[in-house]
């Protein structure tokens, strides 16, 4: 490093000294300028030595080129810059962002109090005009932008005029912005690298003009409907980096974890170079294996129909001794966690015959031309129901069942609904376990489009969408919790916690442990929050399902208390970001859509424990507010007041109150000041 600080002051010594002789040339020529006018030279021969003069300059660019290209390539290595990923060998859980192409998509890591963090810093320094304003902006500089009310980090793609064009790259979106809107950006906002990366499974492109919509699509429902685990083979060089990423991917809803990168690379892409890439239902040429990222199959698969099929027996004993017990029995099995409850066993029809003897049935199963036909069941009147894989159903005494040829070999079943009770809580409600939320992800478009379904392993819905093309598809959101909240009664004084400002006469503040919950009193806030942060019930968050709706109770990521946290949607912003008020703590954040999670029916029991709470018999006129906000704030956000309890409201979790605060009554405070007016009833 002395070497190089040596050179560097050898450079800047050599510099001064050319500038100093320039600057030297100045004096004479203002002088010959000043005699121009009074000279009695011939102008011929004044003519001429000014051309020689003129030839023997050149522009500082054209004599000092290289001098001057060396000097900006050292100072671009020298900028801060941002690593495009962590570095880290093992393998990266990570959620999908964008793309619908293996040979380009976007990746996004779990959310962290590091880039959290660091956002707020950003944000500090934006707020107080601490950041610097870009003037030299360069392709491939990262910087940071504020657009929308929004500060983030970005690396220029492309710079026209006063706009540039920029990569957000912690959340993956392009936007072109305004070269005011645009800061530098210093060494310690590039300490942690990219929160998104730039990924591709192979580099192999030479089925690419064959990559149509319809396969895009269902690339990019597998990956936003799992948690994916990713290792980075190789890093292609570019701007953004390309990322070779090896990729496994893990559905919820069915528990099964598929290797994406075998599945595109070795099932999906060898089947695509074959098929015309103009044709308009290219998805009908495609095998079971290729479609289907979670089938694997054990066996040869054979395009032709067998003409026999049997059913193997079943050792285990289902057949309980008392029909008491069967109802039981039957109910577990239809409320037990159990993700092959839905499937039929070995591709066949698995019935189990409520004989007296309550063993397994062989039936054998014969085919016609239309159809499979099995034969008929025992029809001993003593028995009125009978048992399958998916519980208690009725008997039907008919001769044949005939499963129409081209369906599903597993008749479709109703939804299965999982029903749970934790620590003792009372459950009210049940949610679906195998949710879907779109028609196209429910609905199979080959029987939508054709009436019928030939592959034996579809799971989805075999039906058809009305004329109209309104959807039936429902989706069950929490809005409320279960259990009303405890509020002190009239007349009485609390101690409250103020928690946030809205008005200079309303504000949201938390009552004692002891209001907690009094319905089940087995949990408070502090448990409550405990519970939705440890290891098992963070693993098993759920990314919402549907778009976010307004009073939506879900479970959001709090950056200011950096922990995830109950919250209701109050707004939907532009670029994914949602504004959420936490109902436990009565605090409002923006923060973006992969901070949210579906919220699970065993945490909507404890009460909203943030309390809104009104100043009785004052009122705020219109451009009064502002001054008297920030005075309350000052005042009392984050301190503990005491109050009385003039009305209440339970259905809204309301109150009104008289405040007081080291004694001064607040309400008659603010009406002194005339921050407030008063309000005779």
């Amino acid at each position: 490093m002395e070497d190089i600080h040596e050179q560097l002051e050898t450079i800047r010594d050599f510099v001064k000294e050319e500038i100093k002789c320039l600057e030297d040339l100045l004096h004479p020529i203002d002088c010959i300028l000043s005699e121009l006018k009074e000279s009695k030279v011939e102008y011929v021969d004044l003519c001429t030595a000014v051309n020689v003069l003129a030839s023997s300059c050149k522009s500082v660019d054209e004599a000092n080129g290289t001098l001057i290209k060396n000097v900006n390539n050292l100072s671009n290595i020298l900028k801060p810059s941002i690593q495009w990923h962590s570095n880290k060998k093992e393998m990266l859980e990570m959620f999908y962002l964008d793309g619908n192409s293996p040979w380009s998509f976007w990746l996004t890591y779990n959310p962290s109090t590091e880039i959290d963090s660091l956002y707020k810093k950003l944000e500090l320094r934006h707020s107080k005009h601490m950041l610097k304003k870009l003037h030299n902006p360069k392709v491939g500089d990262f910087i940071c932008c504020y657009d929308k009310k929004v500060i983030f980090r970005a690396v220029i793609i492309e710079v026209c005029n006063t706009r540039i064009k920029v990569i957000n790259v912690d959340r993956y979106n392009i936007k072109i912005i305004k070269l005011d809107a645009c800061f530098e950006i210093t060494k310690d906002l590039c300490e942690i690298h990219a929160n998104s990366i730039q990924c591709c499974l192979t580099k192999d492109k030479k089925f690419e003009d064959k990559w149509n919509e319809d396969i895009g699509r269902l690339l990019q429902n597998t990956l936003r409907e799992c948690r994916l685990t990713v290792r980075i083979v190789e890093e292609i060089q570019a701007l953004p980096p390309l990322f070779v990423v090896e990729m496994y991917a893990f559905n919820e809803a069915l528990e099964v974890e598929t290797n994406i990168s075998e599945w595109i690379i070795s099932r999906l892409l060898p089947e695509l170079k074959h098929l015309p890439s103009d044709h308009d239902h290219v998805l009908d040429y495609f095998s079971d294996e290729a479609l289907d990222p979670f089938l694997v199959s054990n066996v040869a698969q054979s395009s032709s129909v067998p003409s026999s099929l049997e059913i193997r027996n079943e050792t285990k004993q289902l057949s309980p001794n008392a029909p008491d017990d069967i109802s039981s029995f039957m109910k577990n099995i239809s409320l037990e966690e159990n993700s092959t409850k839905d499937k039929p066993r070995n591709r066949l029809a698995h019935l189990m015959n409520a004989d007296i003897t309550g063993a397994s049935t062989n039936v054998p199963l014969k085919l016609d031309n239309n159809s499979f036909v099995a034969e008929k069941l025992s029809t001993n009147s003593n028995f009125s129901d009978v048992f399958s894989s998916n519980g208690m159903v009725q008997f039907r005494p008919i001769e044949n069942v005939a499963i129409p040829a081209g369906s599903s070999t597993g008749k479709e079943t109703n939804e299965v609904y999982d029903e749970s009770v934790l620590n003792g809580f009372r459950e009210d409600s049940v949610i679906p376990g195998n949710y879907f939320p779109t028609d196209d992800d429910r609905i199979c478009s080959f029987f939508v489009k054709k009436g019928f379904c030939w592959k034996p392993s579809c799971k989805k819905l075999h039906t058809k969408v009305s004329r109209d093309k309104w959807t039936e598809d429902s989706a069950e959101l929490y809005t409320d919790t279960v259990n009303s909240p405890n509020l002190p009664a009239i007349g009485s004084f609390v101690t409250m916690k103020v928690t946030y400002v809205v008005l200079c006469n309303i504000f949201y503040a938390l009552l004692p442990e002891n209001f907690s919950d009094t319905v089940e009193g087995c949990e408070t806030a502090a448990s409550l929050n405990k519970s939705l942060n440890s290891p098992e019930a963070k693993k098993e968050f759920k990314l919402l399902s549907t778009p976010p709706c307004l009073g939506q109770l879900l479970v959001a990521y709090s950056s200011e208390k950096s922990m995830w946290l109950r919250a209701s949607v109050r707004d939907v912003l532009d670029n994914g970001i949602l504004q959420v008020f936490f109902v436990d703590f009565g605090v409002i954040e923006e923060l973006s859509l992969d901070k949210c999670r579906e919220i699970e029916p065993q945490f909507i029991h404890l009460p909203c424990q943030a309390v809104y709470c009104t100043l009785a018999n004052i009122f705020v006129e219109s451009g009064m507010d502002d001054k008297g906000k920030s005075f309350v704030k000052s005042l009392l956000l984050d301190q503990e007041i005491e109050v009385q309890i003039i009305d209440s409201d339970v259905i809204n979790n309301r109150l009104e109150v008289v405040a007081f605060h080291n004694g001064v009554n607040i309400n008659r405070l603010l009406i002194d000041k005339e921050f407030c007016l008063p309000f005779h009833r």
